[in-house]
């Protein structure tokens, strides 16, 4: 259980951290091919946005494999009736 939440915690900093950075160094660039010459900025642009989704794609990984990180069902236990007590 533990791991699996540090495993997330890694992902989610990893995600963040790609998004923070893709914001504040390309903000108004978009992964993309335009030209035939390679611009840095829109290279810079692609690799954030890959670690951003590795990193979002390692999350549904954890949740999905870790069962202790996911609610469990509600199991309703039989409650002894007082009244036929004697």
């Amino acid at each position: 259980m533990r791991a699996c939440l540090r495993l997330l915690l890694l992902f989610a900093l990893t995600t963040g951290a790609a998004y923070l950075a893709s914001r504040v160094l390309v903000p108004n660039a978009v992964p993309g091919a335009d030209s035939e010459r390679p611009q840095w900025h829109l290279q810079l642009a692609f690799v954030l946005r890959s670690i951003e989704l590795i990193g979002l794609g390692g999350m549904v990984l954890v949740l999905t494999g870790c069962p202790g990180i996911r609610p469990q069902k509600m199991r309703w236990r039989a409650i002894p009736n007082a009244s036929h007590s004697s």
